[in-house]
């Protein structure tokens, strides 16, 4: 009797186990997600900030008044 409680037991603490891994995975799934995304980000301010640099030199070049000789 107390052998078959102690089989129930460690199946139970494997289950256990398992459960924790299975959500630890999904937990590193979500964070590898969430920094891919803050990449991206980061990836997509750049290329905003290279663009409104690349807009505000044209700007200040066409304001240049034409030095005449």
């Amino acid at each position: 009797m107390f052998g078959e409680s102690s089989k129930m037991m460690k199946k139970i603490k494997k289950g256990e186990i398992y459960m924790k891994k299975i959500k630890d995975s999904k937990k590193e799934e979500a964070m590898k997600r969430v920094f891919q995304l803050m990449l991206q980000l980061n990836e997509n301010q750049l290329t905003m900030t290279e663009g409104v640099m690349t807009g505000m030199m044209l700007e200040h070049s066409l304001k240049k008044p034409d030095k005449v000789s």
